[in-house]
């Protein structure tokens, strides 16, 4: 009896262990590497009986774990840079460095008329035009525009040994305008302003004809038909139509003079900076009649003061600070007034 029972036993873990291996021999029996033993039909796949083996996704059998290819994301298109319409082409590409987009520096100015000069022992890029110089040391997120520090979010940076600085740093600091589409990854700049919705200008001598003057550093005029005020850059002339101030000192006399210059109807021509208007709308330029700026006629008669100095509408500060430095020395106009000129502006 003992002998049968053992018998019984002895068959009924066999039959355990054959059941096993023949699940594991299907092909949906796999254990926990992945794989099993081929138990049926294995010379049908050049396999031995009891062979282990794994099954591929393309239903190749491989005696080897298949290793599973991380996915590879294709390379963004490169961005491209246009110039005045005209595509560019620079051995070190621009790069996306903490979301703000670094270009090369040299090429872009250069493409834009300005001299680059870099100085090794001080790690610093100087880019000059006719009118505007820039002085940028790599590292430094203060690159300096006509002497006065516009702050930029990334610093400048050397990749490849070039030099590379934050987009509309590069475009706006020689005063173009900087596109960047995101979608297309294309840089546009363009070295043009707009002063209205239809009407696009090159920066340089636009040829307008006044329509009255305000005060004496505020005249509305017309520009190719758009009638437009402009705030004289870079000047401050005393009050005379401010709605909370009196007439100050030398008001009337600017005021005046500017009328002289520019009555009605009157041919002038307007010179933009860069940023092209204040917080009130108003055109910022420089006008010229008869071939004379009107902002440097102002500082010569002592009529005017150099004030509101923001970056990087600063092409003449330099030269405007020395014409009023001859004033000072005269003691004309507003300056024959003791301590009546002050920085924040003008006090009787």
């Amino acid at each position: 009896m003992k002998k049968r029972v053992s018998l019984f036993l002895l068959i009924l873990v066999l039959s355990f262990v054959i059941y096993t291996l023949n699940a594991n021999a299907s092909p949906g029996g796999l254990d926990k590497n992945g794989g099993h033993y081929c138990r049926t039909n294995c010379a049908k796949y050049g396999l031995i009986t009891g062979q282990y083996h794994y099954h591929n996704a393309d239903g190749s059998i491989t005696l080897t774990k298949p290793v599973t290819k991380p996915t590879v994301k294709p390379a963004a298109p490169a961005i491209a840079i246009y110039i005045n319409g005209k595509k560019q082409s620079y051995d070190q590409p621009p790069v996306i460095d903490n979301g703000r987009t670094l270009v090369p520096l040299r090429g872009i100015f250069e493409s834009l008329g300005a001299t680059v000069q870099w100085d090794q022992r001080k790690q610093q890029v100087t880019a000059t035009n006719s009118k505007t110089k820039i002085l940028l040391k790599i590292g430094s997120k203060s690159p300096t525009v006509n002497g006065k520090v516009v702050p930029i979010d990334v610093p400048g940076k050397i990749i490849n040994g070039r030099t590379l600085v934050p987009l509309r740093f590069v475009g706006e600091a020689l005063g173009a305008t900087v596109d960047y589409n995101a979608t297309s990854r294309t840089i546009k700049i363009t070295s043009k302003a707009t002063i209205s919705s239809d009407t696009t200008i090159d920066y340089g001598k636009l040829d307008a004809s006044v329509i009255n003057v305000i005060d004496g550093d505020t005249v509305k005029v017309n520009v190719r038909g758009t009638e437009e005020t402009i705030r004289l850059l870079l000047v401050d002339t005393p009050e005379t139509v401010h709605p909370t101030k009196p007439v100050q000192p030398f008001g009337k006399e600017a005021s005046d003079f500017s009328k002289s210059i520019m009555p009605a109807g009157k041919a002038i021509k307007v010179e933009l900076d860069v940023s092209e208007r204040d917080k009130y709308g108003r055109l910022l330029a420089y006008i010229y009649v008869d071939g004379k700026m009107v902002n440097e006629t102002l500082l010569e008669k002592g009529l005017a003061r150099v004030a509101y100095v923001y970056a990087p509408n600063t092409r003449y500060v330099d030269e405007f600070r020395e014409i009023q430095s001859k004033a000072q020395k005269q003691a004309i106009g507003i300056w024959s007034i003791e301590n009546y000129v002050q920085e924040d502006g003008f006090h009787s």
